[in-house]
């Protein structure tokens, strides 16, 4: 029931701001339990690679899209559904073929999974999991 490394952590209630953020688990967390507010993604070896989603979750134009699709009573606490990630568009496109997104991706390595623009760098990202744990 734990975290598992390659496995992809997304906000589902936060601010409008961080509705939607993404993360890859970098080691295993045997022990650690999933909190409510996250979704979890794992996929099948061969169908994603879980770094690419991080990166196309935090673009631009996708960032924008989630922060439509989230509802709630409260600015400070929004939400989003499981379908708002499942029906962004190209999603399927990069999962049946993650060998070309990977390459696209793999300059962006080091690239803050959360989105730049969030002021989160991946080191503090690593640091808070192997925290909980």
């Amino acid at each position: 029931m734990g975290l598992t490394a390659g496995d992809l952590l997304i906000s589902r209630a936060n601010t409008k701001e961080l509705v939607g953020s993404a993360a890859v688990v970098l080691e295993d967390h045997p022990r650690l339990m999933l909190c409510d507010k996250l979704y979890r993604l794992r996929f099948q070896i061969g169908t994603c690679e879980p770094e690419f989603l991080a990166f196309y979750l935090g673009t631009a134009r996708v960032r924008g899209q989630i922060e439509l699709a989230a509802t709630g009573a409260s600015s400070s606490m929004l939400n989003i559904g499981q379908s708002t990630i499942l029906e962004l568009p190209r999603l399927r496109l990069f999962m049946s073929n993650w060998t070309l997104s990977l390459q696209a991706i793999s300059p962006f390595r080091e690239f803050d999974y959360f989105g730049s623009n969030h002021g989160l760098d991946p080191g503090r990202q690593q640091a808070s999991l192997s925290r909980s744990a």
